[in-house]
């Protein structure tokens, strides 16, 4: 092997990933003002949850809901297999995120479409008790505040493991370069969600409405969110750092003006400088 040239490698590693973080102090308050409201939104979710898990009535001595799904997707117990999936895509999203031309907008993105899901969810999942559909469930009796577990009964609606695995493809969707990379990325997560799904499913750790309805929410919000970053954000020429680094600057003459091209054309600018 031949030397290793820091000097290079650092120029490449700073012109390549660090450019890309363009890290202002508006930019840090609005990261705070993200990531403080989808930390609340999860802990309550959380809290939440284990009030359902008490409410939720014992699968021992009521009967388990009838479900199309069951019906068809034979029974697995391997429910590892669904933390796996969990795991397996946001570290896809992680690497997005890490190559991606615009970094902190994705961040900003899923975050807060992470932040609509919690929502959603914190005011849905104790609203009505439902039976678990999976023998062997933890119920959750006290200490609702500090409790923490993946697997509690009545956790239901909606599937908050469905959710991270729509949301991470949704991202693959929207910003992934529309190359060959970029393509079977994009294919990947749409099986891994599919597969993903069916897990759950045939583990019985949800209802297939709960699988579907995490499904429809997320898309929505991740739309809704879009709506509203192209209309108040990119329309208003706020937040620049996070639509524009230095290599599409670099790219396009360092002519950025208040004439702000829409997220398309942004996004095609990327893509082809990916490509």
């Amino acid at each position: 092997m031949g030397k290793v040239d820091l000097h290079t490698f650092w120029k490449r590693f700073k012109r390549y990933v660090l450019d890309r973080w363009v890290i202002t102090r508006q930019i840090v308050i609005l990261l705070i003002c993200i990531l403080i409201p989808w930390g609340i939104s999860y802990y309550l979710m959380d809290v939440l949850s284990n009030y359902a898990s008490y409410r939720s009535p014992s699968n021992t001595v009521n009967p388990i809901m009838p479900d199309a799904g069951f019906e068809v997707i034979p029974e697995m117990h391997n429910i590892g297999l669904t933390d796996a999936f969990d795991g397996i895509t946001f570290a896809f999203l992680a690497l997005l995120i890490l190559t991606h031309q615009t970094p902190l907008r994705i961040a900003v993105h899923a975050l807060s479409c992470s932040f609509m899901n919690n929502m959603m969810r914190t005011t849905t999942v104790a609203i009505t008790s439902v039976v678990d559909p999976r023998p062997g469930c933890e119920h959750v009796t006290s200490n609702f505040w500090w409790t923490f577990t993946l697997h509690r009964c009545g956790d239901a609606i909606f599937s908050g493991h469905t959710s991270i695995f729509m949301l991470c493809c949704m991202a693959w969707v929207t910003y992934a370069p529309r190359n060959t990379i970029g393509i079977g990325g994009i294919l990947l997560m749409i099986g891994l969600v599919i597969g993903g799904s069916l897990i759950i499913i045939s583990n019985r750790t949800h209802y297939t409405v709960d699988v579907l309805l995490a499904i429809y929410i997320c898309f929505g919000n991740w739309y809704a969110f879009r709506w509203f970053w192209e209309l108040y954000v990119i329309r208003k020429n706020r937040f620049k750092e996070l639509n524009f680094t230095p290599a599409y600057e670099r790219k396009h003459g360092n002519s950025v003006d208040s004439s702000v091209p829409s997220m398309r054309e942004l996004e095609d600018g990327q893509d082809n400088h990916t490509s």
